[in-house]
């Protein structure tokens, strides 16, 4: 690959980046585990190497959320994106729920819903 986005942790890691192309860029987007530029070099020297934080980008400049959000909601309205597909548990089964993501069984997201309030 000749960029991977990276937000896994532990070995997922090291395993990610072999899959980047000798010369690829390395995004790392997690907050766990990040490697030393003196690590990523080991394991992949003419590569390019990089730990991007959105959040601190929209800390310093706040007016950028607005227009990310704007984007996102217009090629959403295009029809450009589409929502991730999503399992849903009622909460009493959160346990189940809990076993099915550990499992790795799923796409997408899971969701606990919650039972309304009778008024």
């Amino acid at each position: 690959m000749d960029v991977v986005l990276n937000a896994l942790s532990g070995a997922f890691i090291p395993a990610s980046v072999r899959c980047l192309a000798e010369a690829g860029c390395f995004l790392e987007l997690g907050k766990r585990d990040l490697l030393s530029d003196a690590d990523f070099a080991a394991l992949r020297p003419e590569a390019r190497y990089h730990v991007y934080d959105l959040g601190t980008r929209i800390e310093a400049d706040p007016a950028l959320l607005h227009g990310l959000l704007d984007e996102i909601l217009e090629r959403f309205a295009e029809g450009i994106y589409q929502p991730l597909p999503t399992r849903c548990f009622s909460l009493d089964r959160a346990a189940e729920a809990i076993h099915w993501m550990a499992a790795a069984r799923h796409s997408g997201k899971i969701v606990l819903r919650v039972p309304l309030r009778p008024d």
